[in-house]
């Protein structure tokens, strides 16, 4: 029973975290796209019979300048509209103080990279085979050897993936496959952190899994931003 509560406990807390960061993106969103409508000569009234339609947003009307942020992203979208005397407007600017999607993927292609380079490790035989594929064995034998360098190849591709659907490169130029191939990974590593729960080594469970579950919930706030 007790690790039954651990375990729903444990879930919850991560879908806080998911429900979180979509309110988080839906913030930013709406605070950027009413930015991009305001255009110059339109009246203070219709900016803020616009800015009254949204629903995640806080503005503040201050001489002549609105300033627009959202508390769902803890004020780090903002948009600034500027007047003239007459109470038109002269220019509307969008600033972003913190990227939440740019932040995860580079904290995903760090974890990528340090996986990829302990895969590499048991893959020229390494005795740390307890932390992989189950636990079974301390020296992995060569069919889990051969799959621990495809798990490079794999960790390879989902740093080029992160980066491409953050915009932080591009590569790949394919942004629809970038953006299925963050969702596939999202999933792939919530089987995994399953699977880490059920292995036989103690080691595996207690490192592994909460890994696992960094990378999944890293996957899905790129993917949401995208």
């Amino acid at each position: 029973m007790k690790k039954f509560l651990k375990w729903v406990t444990g879930v919850m807390v991560f879908l806080t975290f998911v429900v979180t960061t979509f309110y988080w993106f839906e913030g930013e969103k709406e605070v950027r796209i009413l930015c991009s409508m305001f255009k110059p000569g339109q009246s203070t009234e219709h900016v803020i019979r616009t800015l009254d339609t949204g629903h995640h947003l806080d503005y503040m009307q201050e001489n002549n300048r609105i300033s627009v942020d959202s508390p769902k992203t803890l004020g780090s979208s903002r948009c600034t509209i500027e007047f003239s005397e007459g109470g038109e407007v002269i220019s509307s600017r969008y600033s972003q103080s913190l990227s939440l999607n740019k932040i995860a993927a580079w904290i995903g292609v760090f974890g990528f990279l340090g996986m990829g380079i302990f895969q590499f490790l048991l893959a020229l035989g390494y005795p740390y085979g307890k932390l992989a594929w189950g636990g079974f064995y301390e020296k992995l034998p060569v069919s889990l050897r051969i799959g621990s360098g495809i798990a490079i190849l794999i960790y390879g591709y989902g740093i080029i993936v992160l980066l491409e659907s953050a915009q932080i490169i591009q590569v790949m130029n394919n942004p629809e496959l970038a953006e299925y191939s963050v969702w596939i990974f999202a999933a792939l590593f919530a089987l995994s952190t399953i699977g880490n729960l059920q292995s036989n080594s103690e080691l595996e469970k207690r490192i592994m899994t909460p890994i696992g579950i960094l990378f999944c919930y890293v996957c899905i706030v790129v993917g949401m931003a995208g």
